[in-house]
């Protein structure tokens, strides 16, 4: 694909897919571009590859980005499938390849920002930051989960800030190359990574942490547990999720953008894991026509007191706590106000639970 204005660099047409394979826009063109990366590092054909042996399971974007190639591997006229229903109805999308070398990787990250402005140029549309709220038509795929849904991953703003490219630098990025393409030449904005003629302040980047309490389940493989967040400096290897699948362990805190956590085993990609629900209320039912044996809150409860009680359907209560290895259930009855209650099944009482 080609207008008239110079190109910073060549988009290699590499279509795999019959057009139309993943059907059409919503409105008969793409509304706006997505910008990913993929979780892993990995050649660019090794990924297309993984995209194309199952697109429908593995997903596929309409384009990839190394620090050496821009490849296009399906029509850009036709919705792709990288990023849930609602986006993949309206916006162009490309992944850019994780690279160990931080020079390479914004090399990378240059190339996608220069794709993303090309299909704005091409399709005549604004430039315009989506991630604020959901209104633009520039968007990662962290701000699709947050104003669009039907889907839950981060990337890419954890992995670009690690190797030092913040989004602010990235949007600007985007939108000089915009400008530059309608004025007609893209090879005079600066690569990311580039000196300019005026000497910038060096760019500081800084790695917050937010102190967390909460347990996960990790329920995906494929995932480093690394001793930082993948990409900070200092970050070593120290195994995978492969080896943990099943296991609950205590979260303690998390990076600035919510996109790792650190466990007892090491910083995972939350990607990988499932927050184990924490139970906020306890309700004990008890029905109609029985008899029920109360006890003092702190017992003795061997020997305790009899009630009946009626209303329409039953009665509920707040469980307050437990004792007796949970047989005896502290709750404020009408009337008597805080006692233990003998929670017995058999005449009919149950619990049911309140989850955060």
């Amino acid at each position: 694909m080609a207008k008239d204005a110079k190109m910073k660099y060549e988009i290699i047409t590499d279509h795999r897919l019959t057009d139309g394979y993943c059907g059409s826009y919503r409105n008969g063109k793409p509304e706006g571009v997505v910008l990913h990366e993929p979780a892993n590092e990995g050649l660019i054909l090794n990924q297309i590859g993984y995209e194309l042996r199952d697109p429908a399971a593995n997903g596929i974007v309409h384009a990839w980005a190394d620090d050496d190639e821009l490849r296009e591997i399906s029509n850009t006229d036709y919705k792709c499938w990288g990023a849930g229903g609602p986006a993949n109805a309206r916006l162009v999308q490309i992944e850019v390849c994780r690279i160990a070398n931080k020079a390479k990787a914004i090399a990378a990250i240059d190339r996608g920002l220069f794709w993303a402005a090309y299909q704005l140029y091409w399709y005549d549309l604004a430039c315009t930051d989506a991630t604020k709220n959901g209104q633009g038509t520039v968007w990662t795929h962290l701000a699709v989960t947050k104003f669009l849904g039907n889907t839950d991953h981060t990337d890419p703003i954890a992995y670009w800030s690690n190797v030092g490219v913040s989004w602010d630098t990235a949007f600007a990025q985007v939108k000089k190359y915009y400008d530059a393409l309608h004025a007609g030449d893209s090879t005079i904005v600066p690569a990311l990574g580039q000196p300019t003629s005026v000497a910038a302040e060096p760019t500081v980047v800084t790695y917050s942490r937010v102190k967390v309490d909460y347990e996960v389940t990790i329920v995906s493989g494929g995932y480093s547990i690394d001793s930082r967040p993948w990409g900070e400096p200092g970050q070593a290897f120290w195994g995978r999720t492969d080896n943990y699948l099943g296991q609950v362990v205590k979260a303690v805190e998390e990076n600035g953008s919510g996109e790792y956590v650190n466990t007892g085993l090491g910083w995972i990609d939350k990607r990988a894991l499932k927050k184990v629900p924490v139970v906020i209320e306890s309700i004990l039912f008890l029905p109609n026509g029985k008899d029920w044996v109360v006890y003092p809150v702190e017992g003795p409860y061997q020997a305790g007191d009899v009630i009946s009680l009626e209303s329409d359907g039953g009665s509920w209560f707040t469980i307050k706590g437990e004792r007796n290895d949970g047989k005896v259930l502290i709750v404020d009855l009408p009337n008597f106000g805080p006692v233990g209650i003998y929670f017995d099944a058999d005449k009919g009482a149950s619990i049911s639970k309140k989850y955060a």
